[in-house]
């Protein structure tokens, strides 16, 4: 994974997205209201927070594994 600004630190996609990479931000992550991710993750973290009343701390887990 690179690690520049347009890479989302979440998922490793492009922010906002792979197809318009750097063309526009993305979304806050709920986690800090600061680290900038990718709009699918924020999506994401909007349906989680909604349904489940929290966000995963994906900083500490690999989503690959994460049930």
């Amino acid at each position: 994974m690179t690690n520049d600004k347009y890479t989302c630190p979440r998922c490793g996609g492009g922010i906002p997205n792979d197809i318009d990479r750097g063309a526009y931000c993305g979304a806050l992550s709920r986690l800090d209201n600061k680290t900038e991710i990718c709009s699918a993750c924020g999506q994401d973290e909007a349906m989680e927070d909604y349904f489940d009343g929290q966000v995963t701390d994906w900083r500490k887990q690999d989503l690959d594994t994460a049930k």
